[in-house]
């Protein structure tokens, strides 16, 4: 278990480290730029949506390989199964930590011209000026913590679920899946005068939080969401075999 969980950790090192120069290198450059030229950078929340995307493709591609390696040295699938959770919840916690202070530091050179805020500050503005430092910094932790969770575990569903699929359930979900979300339901959308839209946007701020204004719903959505798509994922790996 120990081994397995160092090794998976381990497999987020260096493209982590990679992410975080490339984000970085970004934000100095629109930093230098408003120097030398009349323009303005705002980044409201881009460390963690940037994040979110990185883990959400880190998630998609954390099986095959690794599934095919344990299996041929012998590691159980529960041990796999166990130590990629965890590993998950290690890597989003070191993340939330890196972004936190990155966001701090940079804010220090907020001004009329550049601008970095994380998305907490974003999404409950207004809840901001009525809590302490200490409550903000804690529900914006707990906030990303569980965004993260949500990407990662979600991406590695996905890669779960492909690789169990036959060639033909993989195309049919390849083409069903955005048929359906981005050309049949806008369609019946548009003959219902957008109730449908408006159903699922009530929905999504309720759940995250929006519509009351506390972050304490969007965190037992999270913890619902994981829960979810990790049981899934081990659903459909528990009998997975080494296709190589």
């Amino acid at each position: 278990m120990k081994a397995a969980l160092k090794y998976q950790i381990l497999e987020f090192k260096k493209s982590t480290v990679i992410f975080y120069i490339i984000v970085l290198l970004v934000h100095v450059f629109f930093a230098s730029i408003i120097t030398v030229n009349d323009t303005t950078f705002r980044s409201d929340g881009g460390f963690e949506v940037a994040t979110i995307i990185y883990l959400f493709i880190s998630g998609l591609n954390s099986f095959k390989e690794t599934f095919g390696m344990f299996i041929q040295n012998g590691v159980s699938r529960k041990t796999m199964f166990l130590s990629r959770t965890v590993s998950f919840l290690v890597i989003s916690l070191i993340m939330v930590f890196m972004n936190f202070i990155f966001v701090r530091v940079l804010g220090l050179l907020n001004s009329s011209r550049f601008s970095v805020t994380d998305m907490y500050e974003n999404i409950f503005e207004k809840r901001v000026d009525t809590i302490n430092g200490l409550t903000r910094g804690f529900e914006s932790l707990m906030l990303s913590l569980g965004v993260y969770l949500i990407a990662i575990s979600l991406g590695y569903l996905i890669t779960v679920a492909y690789y169990r699929m036959n060639k033909a359930g993989k195309l049919a979900v390849s083409v069903g899946v955005p048929v359906s979300v981005f050309v049949l339901l806008p369609m019946i959308d548009l003959t219902l005068d957008g109730r449908i839209t408006s159903f699922m946007a009530k929905i999504l701020t309720t759940i995250i939080g929006i519509r009351s204004g506390y972050p304490y719903y969007m965190y037992i959505t999270s913890i619902i969401a994981f829960a979810l798509f990790i049981m899934l994922s081990w659903f459909l790996m528990r009998k997975a075999v080494d296709k190589n």
